[in-house]
């Protein structure tokens, strides 16, 4: 399931890398991966029961469960889900955790995946070791305009947030360094 689709057939695009990216720490995420292949757990137990996902509000940490399920826990079929219970349910590198993590949302994030191959992968093979904020928010504006990115009405605000959240989560998972965005 590389992306959802809509009734009319065409992909529907979300902003689940701002949610994605708000997230403070990567273990949050290996974790509800555990619980999700675990017999007698559940994502649901890991939030509630345990509290395990700690932010100040009830509706934050709703908000991360529901975008941590929309964009990590969905497999294309039963191998793709047997490989990441796998990885998750055994004694792992944290950096190879880290790119299944990062492997699993391009499945799942059409979004994520236009940035990281349009964006972040173009400017790795021109060269340059830095990424811009800017670079991505042109990106998304201009796949937008150009039909790209389509079905989507999101707010400037909500626009120029994901630059930075899309960063951040590169930036956690290893990939650049998160403070000057650099490879």
């Amino acid at each position: 399931m590389r992306s959802e689709k809509g009734i009319d057939g065409k992909i529907k695009y979300n902003t689940d890398v701002n949610i994605i990216g708000s997230i403070k720490e990567l273990n949050v995420i290996q974790k509800a991966f555990e619980a999700y292949f675990a017999e007698n757990d559940s994502i649901d137990s890991l939030i509630k029961d345990r509290n395990e996902f700690v932010y100040n509000t009830n509706k934050t940490t709703s908000r991360i469960a529901s975008g941590i399920e929309s964009a990590f826990i969905k497999f294309k079929n039963k191998e793709h889900s047997e490989i990441y219970k796998i990885l998750f349910t055994n004694n792992y590198s944290t950096e190879l955790l880290n790119y299944a993590i990062f492997l699993q949302f391009a499945v799942n994030n059409e979004l994520f995946l236009l940035i990281t191959k349009d964006v972040f992968i173009k400017t790795l093979m021109s060269g340059r070791i830095g990424i811009k904020t800017d670079d991505i928010y042109s990106y998304i504006k201009n796949a937008i305009e150009a039909g790209i990115i389509t079905g989507v009405n999101w707010s400037e605000s909500t626009l120029k947030i994901i630059p930075n959240k899309y960063l951040n989560f590169m930036g956690k998972l290893g990939f650049i360094d998160a403070k000057k965005h650099l490879v």
